[in-house]
């Protein structure tokens, strides 16, 4: 009989973890979405206002948490708010700008990240030449997905500046891995029209580079351009079993 009570206890403890475990996920996501509706109306309003908010200077900075715009990729049917900072609280809410990189319409090389099993999720399935769409209070930015590619986390080099107007993406990887992911997945894209900008550009801003030939960002950061392209379904390692910068073939698309 005791051992029958004993039991029945751990039951009903484990049936109250499981439905407060099961509440407050649900809690997190009501929150984000509650969050994500409220900042797209805020940015369609900003959109359709005759007098948009004044761009933001690169020396002024953004208070951690504020709205940077919407990120949209099409063909992925994904779009996602974007925030300032990278910090665990900005990114439960949505794709977090790192600071420090380029603002939106700037030249050099805007750096968003973002969780790879919440906002970043669809990006297992980018491939090279995808339209990239940012759109800020201030204007549209378009961008073309030029290489991806798969490094170590201290390789920083795809956060260095650009000298012409690129966008660079990450997220950790494996997308599925259990546990903190070993790896960290890049997207690199170039600023393409068509530009729609609804006020002046940005202080220290030169013109707009258009890109619409076949030439890409050569000058992607410290050297980061693959000759090839990667395949996020391959989870090679060298033979430390450390992971290390590479790319191989992503002609064909992810699921």
């Amino acid at each position: 009989m005791r051992a029958q009570a004993l039991l029945r206890g751990i039951e009903y403890s484990l049936w109250i973890a499981g439905a407060l475990a099961v509440g407050f996920c649900a809690g997190v996501f009501i929150e984000g979405r509650i969050f994500e509706a409220l900042e797209n109306r805020r940015l369609e309003e900003a959109l359709r206002s005759e007098h948009p908010p004044a761009p933001v200077p690169r020396r002024t900075p953004r208070p951690l948490g504020s709205l940077v715009g919407r990120l949209e990729i099409p063909r992925l049917k994904f779009a996602a708010i974007v925030l300032e900072g990278s910090d665990d609280g900005t990114l439960r809410l949505g794709v977090g700008r790192i600071p420090e990189t380029a603002e939106p319409g700037q030249k050099g090389n805007i750096v968003l990240s973002g969780h790879r099993d919440t906002y970043f999720r669809p990006l297992s399935g980018i491939k090279d030449g995808d339209r990239i769409v940012l759109v800020t209070p201030t204007g549209q930015f378009h961008y073309v997905v030029d290489w991806t590619t798969v490094v170590n986390p201290t390789d920083t080099r795809s956060l260095m500046p650009t000298s012409n107007p690129a966008l660079t993406l990450v997220t950790c990887y494996p997308f599925h891995y259990v546990g903190p992911a070993p790896e960290r997945f890049i997207v690199r894209a170039r600023q393409v029209e068509p530009l729609t900008v609804k006020t002046a550009s940005f202080e220290e801003v030169g013109p707009h580079v258009s890109e619409t030939g076949n030439s890409s960002d050569n000058s992607s950061a410290g050297g980061l351009q693959p000759a090839t392209r990667h395949n996020p379904n391959h989870r090679g390692k060298s033979a430390t079993g450390r992971a290390t910068g590479r790319s191989t073939s992503r002609r064909r698309a992810s699921a």
